[in-house]
């Protein structure tokens, strides 16, 4: 079999495919159902659960409620196989692969794998470790007629789950039921280099970029300081030294240790903020005044700053404060998606930072495809995964409406 009918979307997918699928909890799990549905009682095809324990145990059942009869029969007969993980990658990845071969021995045109992905959980391979297994999954699969969906929650699993898993270890995505081309996806041999042995959590990465010049609306997900400035400190030197205007709002609490950061990556601070070329405006100031988010006032006053800067504008912004409860906040991802629409300058730098470690991995999800261009790992690229603003903003109306 070459290629393969996923269940949802209408989509046929060439084997073997890893897909990541981003849902939204227990109550939106139907992708993952009709994926399973279509070998469920299919003799040419078979099924693999795999997860932390007790995982793909209680997925069965819930699989089991949802076509309205018990599984007993497929699993008896090998052709739906339930597995725990295994905490060493190696073993995990070894058994999953002897897996689905020993199925396509056996006859299997197909083999569905379903895997529910876990985020430092008993039993189951600590972060870097499953990294490694999602990087490596589909070319281990290579000759094999597989397709592989790893199940993401966007409402538990944590920011860098979604970033350097769900989304560069996959050379598709499905968002909303649309399975798509992912061009963020890093291949197998560049992420062992270029990630693995420089997450944030182990070691810092000292990456330095170029703009060259190009203006953009970025986001930028870091999991510390260092890393943040290591990005940061080039892109604001590249600023400084096109003549823009350099405007950049913090955490109030962080003012003194921002300046002294810049002092040491050999910018002039005082010179700057002389010159009126260096500003520094603290949260309160900008996103919060009044302590809370107003977008519209917001927008406005980004406005006002990028006119008064003719020769070009570099902004950096620290989007820690809308971790807080302030009135608005929920406002958050709508705003982002707008500046696009006010921001018209090419030559304009606007870079939009969030702590992965902090935010929410469904908040990301949003914040990602909000922004044109995204920075991971240190480099900025296009963002494949930008929505336009108002087909963005229209779902998420959609959304609120269905809660009311």
């Amino acid at each position: 079999m070459s290629d393969l009918d996923l269940g949802f979307g209408g989509q046929r997918v060439p084997l073997p495919a890893h897909i990541s699928v981003f849902h939204s909890g227990d109550a939106d799990l139907g992708e993952l159902v009709e994926f399973l549905r279509g070998a469920i009682g299919r003799s040419p095809e078979a099924v693999v659960l795999l997860g932390p324990p007790g995982a793909p145990a209680a997925f069965l059942k819930s699989l089991e409620s949802s076509l309205g009869r018990k599984l007993d029969d497929e699993v008896a007969s090998g052709r739906l196989v339930v597995m725990d993980g295994d905490r060493d990658p190696d073993a995990q990845l070894t058994k999953l692969v002897q897996t689905i071969r020993t199925l396509t021995a056996k006859g299997a045109a197909a083999v569905r794998v379903l895997i529910f992905v876990a985020w430092e959980v008993p039993g189951w391979p600590v972060a870097e470790d499953f990294l490694w297994i999602e990087s490596r999954l589909e070319s281990a699969c290579a000759d094999l007629p597989v397709a592989i969906v790893c199940a993401y929650d966007v409402t538990s699993l944590p920011g860098p789950a979604l970033i350097y898993a769900g989304i560069e270890s996959h050379g598709l995505v499905s968002i909303g039921g649309k399975v798509a081309t992912n061009p963020l996806v890093v291949a197998p041999e560049a992420y062992l280099a270029d990630r693995l042995l420089h997450l944030p959590w182990l070691a810092r990465d000292p990456s330095a970029i170029e703009g060259g010049g190009r203006g953009m609306h970025a986001c930028a997900f870091f999991m510390n300081r260092d890393e943040e400035y290591a990005t940061l400190l080039p892109l604001i030197q590249e600023g400084v030294a096109r003549g823009q205007g350099a405007f950049h709002i913090i955490d109030p609490q962080r003012r003194a240790d921002h300046l002294q950061r810049l002092n040491q990556g050999g910018l002039d601070v005082e010179g700057l903020e002389a010159s009126q070329k260096l500003e520094v405006r603290n949260w309160y100031e900008t996103y919060l005044m009044d302590d809370r988010f107003d977008p519209e006032r917001t927008l406005g006053l980004l406005n006002e700053v990028i006119a008064a800067r003719p020769g070009g504008v570099h902004l950096v912004a620290d989007m820690s404060w809308a971790l807080g409860r302030a009135p608005g906040v929920d406002a958050l991802v709508e705003y982002e998606a707008r500046f696009n629409q006010v921001r018209t300058r090419y030559s304009d730098t606007v870079i939009c930072t969030y702590d992965s470690a902090r935010f929410a991995a469904a908040t990301m999800l949003d914040i990602l495809r909000a922004h044109p261009v995204v920075i991971l790992g240190g480099v900025p690229q296009d963002n494949g995964l930008y929505t336009p603003p108002a087909a963005l903003i229209d779902e998420l109306h959609g959304r609120t409406a269905a809660t009311l």
